[in-house]
């Protein structure tokens, strides 16, 4: 038998309360959602309505009960519903009501807002209207145009501002000119480069010269600044001569300056020239008009057109191979003196093929540039020969030195020797050339490079110098400027670049890299060291920093502007510049770094020295005289003293006055007080021994004060003041210290805890007794 006919979910039956099934059917409950759904149907609702009213029992009784109707369930249920619906529709009134009367109060305040910004619109207007009267006028008065008016009038006070300012500052270099001798004002306005700035201080310095005219005859009427003497040597007229006398002589001055401005203007007019900026010519002829009527502008200017030129004087690539090539062509078409027709076509041939030879291999593509490579290449290598051989030399000694070099950089090394050897053996240099290349790496004939064991090298041919780098970039700076004047601008970005990659190649790489990997070797090989340590490669890391950034500032100086017209080229340079410094500096930074641990260690296998009795001496060596008393310090304390005095000398040669040099020594020092503060906590001491821990921990604080620190750390040092104190006072001062401890900076770096100074009190040798026991019972 089928089951119950489904109802629509948006009619709920109550659950019954009690277990035994009703014959009265639940009363169905909706609201006003029921109806505001999407998926109400009028239809579904009243049939769920009526499957609502027929009891469950009903439903699923026999066959013969279902043909009698009863209507009374579904009277009841429709009743209840239409009471339910009536009520939903009391409430739906209430609520159209309140939101009817909602509108209706924004539509009266939409109103009011719309008046209101309507009466301000039309205040504005009226404004605008009566701006615009006062301003044009109206129809009744002519057409004024107040406006016009008062543009002129402004432009007529901006007129005068300017006249007043350009008045204010002639008489200020006036003044500099007449009472100092100097045109500082001036001079700086020149310096800017601008073409305005530099019209500006040639009309001022032809108003200076006639105001020295007025003002100052004396200097107009000298001849090589010997002026006209005044007789009198006591009067008046004596003091007045003195004082004229000690007077700048302000012509002299004013012509030197004019004359170093049109120096100025014909060196930017040469460059603007060659460069055919027509813009920037223009600026400067202009000014230069002004001097001599523009004489020496225009005599320039001849000089240096192509069709005033004489042939011998061609001095330019470009220029001489068209010269040639006419040349060429005029043998070509009228032959030789002796000969006068033109040559035939073999000669031709001759002649084209030498004009071939004298300009390709050296100018065609980026056979020049690669000429200057090499070159430079030779020199760097015969600078550096005696370098390279060193640290090859010292590769070979069986220690750690050298281990950690790079592959490139070892490969470079290794091969160094045999390609310097046989660039001096090639046929493709001069004797006059070879004969240079032996002068600069320090040999009198090839031979003595063939074999490594006939080769002098010291010690100081292995260290950093900054007059080999300067002549480094004293080389490459010179082969730039050739390139700028042989190629004319062309390709100047490539080439730039790949003199760059040289430059961080031999410099970076096989100069600088090399010798920090050799003091890190060094350092590195000291890190558990059995005796006193060897610092003096630290000397190296002033010459390193320094030619760093002597390298640097060549690069962003000159290299990298070179390449500003190609974006691309130019931040690749500025990207391996900066990654090949940051490698150097990790390095430096790895250097100190491994310093200050070999430091430290050191210091710590120095106080493992310490021995027990030198704060606990035992009586006989009390009663055996003075000698122990008269003591300054402990032999432990002077050996830390002497070792960190030693480093603290070698650091500020390395780093000078510097905020690496502050960092440095700050965080040596914050590890050598912890090291200070924990070695006291590990020694009994008496009452005499007190006294020289109070010697030794004034010796320590003596050489720390010394150092170039941070201001920060000094204060940290009265807490090791403070522990000397702690073993020389009675129990009733112990107490009082104490108490005054709070605010000290402690050990970690924080404040001071009384329990940090415990571990101190408890080394004393009358630590059990009655009075130390109640100052550590009361805390």
């Amino acid at each position: 038998m089928a089951g119950p006919p489904s109802t629509n979910s948006s009619i709920s039956q109550a659950p019954p309360t009690q277990p035994s099934r009703s014959i009265f059917p639940s009363t169905p409950s909706f609201s006003l959602d029921t109806f505001s759904s999407r998926d109400f149907i009028v239809k579904d609702f009243v049939e769920a309505l009526s499957d609502s009213a027929i009891p469950a029992n009903r439903r699923s009784g026999p066959s013969q009960q279902a043909d009698a109707f009863d209507p009374k369930p579904l009277i009841r249920t429709f009743e209840h519903a239409l009471k339910r619906m009536s009520d939903l529709s009391g409430d739906l009134e209430i609520q159209e009501n309140e939101r009817s009367a909602a509108v209706r109060r924004a539509e009266a305040q939409h109103n009011q807002n719309v008046q209101i910004l309507g009466r301000k619109l039309d205040q504005t207007i009226d404004s605008f209207h009566a701006l615009d009267t006062s301003l044009n006028g109206d129809d009744y008065d002519g057409g004024g145009n107040n406006v016009v008016k008062i543009g002129e009038r402004l432009e007529e006070l901006d007129r005068h501002m300017t006249r007043a300012q350009d008045a204010k500052f002639i008489i200020q270099c006036w003044m500099e000119v007449s009472e100092r001798g100097e045109l500082f004002q001036l001079e700086d306005i020149r310096r800017s480069g601008d073409g305005e700035g530099k019209v500006r201080c040639a009309r001022i310095a032809r108003i200076l010269a006639k105001i020295s005219q007025r003002l100052d005859p004396e200097s107009w009427g000298t001849v090589h600044g010997q002026g006209k003497q005044v007789n009198g040597v006591n009067g008046v007229n004596g003091a007045k001569s003195d004082r004229k006398r000690r007077r700048p002589n302000t012509r002299e001055i004013i012509e030197k300056f004019s004359e170093t401005l049109e120096k100025d203007l014909l060196k930017s007019f040469q460059d603007f020239y060659r460069r055919q900026n027509f813009a920037g010519m223009r600026d400067c002829a202009n000014v230069l008009h002004d001097f001599s009527g523009g004489a020496s502008v225009v005599a320039l200017f001849v000089n240096q057109h192509q069709f005033f030129i004489e042939r011998s004087q061609l001095i330019t690539e470009e220029a001489a191979r068209s010269y040639i090539s006419a040349l060429v062509d005029d043998l070509k078409a009228h032959g030789l003196t002796e000969h006068p027709e033109p040559v035939s076509s073999q000669i031709g041939m001759v002649l084209d093929q030498q004009f071939d030879d004298l300009f390709v291999p050296y100018f065609v593509g980026a056979s020049y540039i690669e000429r200057e490579k090499r070159s430079l290449e030779e020199l760097y290598a015969s600078l550096l020969f005696k370098f390279t051989i060193f640290h090859s030399r010292r590769r070979k000694v069986p220690t750690t030195f050298m281990k950690s070099l790079a592959k490139s950089g070892s490969e470079i090394l290794a091969s160094a020797r045999d390609a310097y050897v046989e660039r001096l053996d090639s046929s493709d240099l001069a004797p006059a050339q070879k004969a240079m290349l032996l002068r600069v790496a320090g040999l009198k004939d090839s031979e003595n490079a063939k074999t490594q064991t006939e080769i002098e090298v010291g010690e100081q041919d292995g260290v950093l110098s900054t007059a080999n780098a300067k002549r480094m970039l004293k080389w490459l700076a010179e082969a730039v400027g050739r390139g700028l004047e042989l190629s004319g601008g062309s390709e100047t970005t490539k080439d730039v670049s790949s003199l760059l990659n040289l430059l961080l190649t031999n410099m970076g790489e096989i100069y600088l890299e090399t010798s920090l990997d050799a003091a890190n070797d060094i350092v590195t090989g000291q890190e558990n060291p059995k005796n006193e340590p060897e610092l003096s490669y630290l000397q190296s890391m002033r010459s390193a920093i320094t030619i760093m950034h002597l390298m640097n500032t060549f690069i962003r100086t000159v290299l990298i502007p070179l390449a500003a017209s190609n974006i691309t080229i130019s931040r690749q340079m500025e990207k391996i510049t900066a990654q090949s410094l940051e490698r150097m500096e990790e390095k430096i930074s790895s250097i100190m770094q491994k310093t200050i641990d070999v430091v430290l260690a050191w210091v710590t296998k120095l106080l493992a020295r310490q021995l027990k009795t030198d704060y606990r001496p035992k009586d006989d060596t009390l009663s055996g005289g003075s000698d122990w008393l008269e003591q300054l310090q402990t032999p432990t304390c002077l050996s830390i003293f002497t070792f960190l005095g030693r480093l603290h000398t070698l650091a500020l040669s390395a780093l000078g006055p510097s905020s690496n040099l502050t960092a440095f020594l700050t965080e040596l020092a914050v590890n050598v007080r912890s090291l200070l503060l924990e070695h006291f906590k590990k020694f009994a001491v008496n009452a005499a021994g007190g006294i020289m821990v109070t010697k030794d921990i004034t010796k320590y604080i003596e050489l720390l004060r010394t150092w170039e620190v941070d201001d920060s750390f000094f204060p940290s040092l009265d807490v090791l003041a403070e522990v000397g104190h702690l073993f020389v006072i009675g129990p009733e001062a112990l107490r009082e210290r104490l108490r005054g401890t709070k605010g000290m900076a402690g050990p970690g770096g924080g404040l001071w805890d009384r329990n940090d100074m415990r571990a101190y009190v408890l080394k004393r040798e009358d630590a059990g007794s009655v009075g130390v026991q109640s100052v550590l019972s009361s805390f």
